[in-house]
């Protein structure tokens, strides 16, 4: 009965390095040379298929199987995916609420395309919040825009007062200068 025990106890044990070692298999048997020219052409898709990839690289002999390909491959095209999502969708600017908006897009369109196991209320909780953000965005620019246009009406006043000042004090100056007498002149 021990012998049960202990046989049932080394499964779980030795069944994450099987696994480790045939998710790894791409690694194990491929020099990196060879490993970057087969990560081009996955993510690429030069050939599209994974069977035409595996058949071109000749991977059955240097003892890569199909499966370890897949997955390796699977996992290598979605981080390309979303790497050229998040260039495509990366906040321009240092300014945290201008780029909240953009942040929150690239998350829900992450999880609208590549999680499987999304839930509804996530997305949700997603679109809420990419609503709110934008929201909060659009209020900051027209906030920023209605200051713009009443500090130009503060500097226009200002602006008009300060010529109407020069005007009558130039005009008081003349007139100063008109009704001295000729004898003050000289």
């Amino acid at each position: 009965m021990s012998d049960v025990t202990t046989s049932t106890a080394r499964l779980p044990m030795h069944e994450p390095l099987l696994r480790q070692s045939r998710a790894c298999a791409v690694f194990a048997c491929l020099s990196p040379a060879v490993r970057g020219e087969l990560d081009r052409a996955i993510v690429n898709r030069d050939p599209p298929t994974y069977r035409e990839i595996h058949a071109k690289f000749r991977l059955a002999e240097q003892g890569v199987g199909y499966w370890s390909l897949y997955r390796y491959a699977r996992k290598l095209r979605l981080n390309a995916d979303l790497l050229h999502l998040a260039q495509l969708t990366a906040p321009d600017e240092p300014d945290l609420l201008a780029a909240l908006p953009k942040l929150l897009a690239q998350r829900l369109f992450q999880a609208l395309l590549y999680e499987d196991n999304a839930s509804p209320s996530e997305l949700h909780r997603l679109t809420y919040a990419y609503r709110a953000g934008s929201n909060a965005a659009l209020a900051r620019e027209k906030l920023t825009a209605a200051r713009a246009t009443a500090g130009q009406c503060v500097q226009g006043n200002l602006r008009d007062n300060l010529l109407k000042l020069l005007v009558s004090q130039h005009s008081t100056a003349a007139e100063a200068q008109t009704s001295r007498s000729p004898a003050e002149a000289d």
